[in-house]
This record gives C-alpha cells, structure tokens and sequence, in this order.
C-alpha cells in the first residue's frame, strides 16, 4: 500500500523548497556565520573599487574583510536592514550577481572557502524541511 498523505506532502513541499531557499539566504546574508575573515595577499595587486578607487596592495599584507558590513551596504543591497528573500529569488539572478561582485560572502570565497559550507547549507535546510512537515 502507498502512503498518500507522504506522497502528497512532498509533492506541496516541493513547491516551497525555492522560496525556504531564499528565506535561508537571506538570513545568511543578515546573520552571517562570522562577521570578518582575513585575507593574504601572495603578489602585489592594484585593487580597483566600484567607486573608481585604486589601491595597491603589497605582498604578504592582510586584508580584513567586515562580511556583515558588506552585506549591510545599501551600495549594494537595497534597504539591506529590511528582510527581503526575493532579492535572492531566481527571477532576480539568485545568488549569481552578488557573488560575482564579492559582496555577498557567509562562508568566505576564493580556494579557501569554509570547508563546512555545503555540510552546513544541507544541515540547515533538512532542519527546515523537518519543521515544515
């Protein structure tokens, strides 16, 4: 004998996995796992900002990057206060836009990422299927 009532709710869960997505991304993006991480600079770089600022930075120097500030920026994010899963929603680009121009980083970026990003990302969102059903 089959389960409906099992079947029928993964089926309707099927149709909230997008958005728990976003709401899951934007809490990363308010609450993000650290507030700073360091980086090494191995060479020496002429850094270009998005205000047309130059900055040369040398070897061996560290740079410290304020993950929360970043994800607050309303250079960046529109009312960044306000909680708003649909700015990360497919039909706005998801994710894409904004890790593209490194402004938005809850387990870091470049080769060393947090090794627990993904272990955390699913741990999460099993916990929120779980609460849902």
């Amino acid at each position: 004998m089959v389960r409906t009532d099992y079947l029928t709710s993964n089926t309707t869960l099927k149709r909230y996995i997008p958005k728990c997505a976003t709401i899951f991304i934007e809490t990363l993006r308010l609450n993000p796992p650290f507030g700073t991480f360091s980086k090494r600079c191995n060479s020496p770089i002429e850094y270009n900002d998005y205000k047309g600022n130059t900055f040369t930075l040398e070897k061996d120097k560290v740079v410290i990057i304020p993950v929360y500030s970043l994800h607050t920026d309303p250079d960046f994010f529109p009312n960044p206060k306000v909680f708003d899963p649909e700015r990360f929603s497919e039909a706005n680009g998801g994710t894409k836009p904004y890790k593209d121009s490194s402004v938005f980083l809850p387990f870091g970026s470049g080769p060393r990422i947090c090794l627990g990003m993904r272990f955390a990302t699913f741990q999460s969102k099993a916990a929120i299927v779980e609460i849902i059903r």
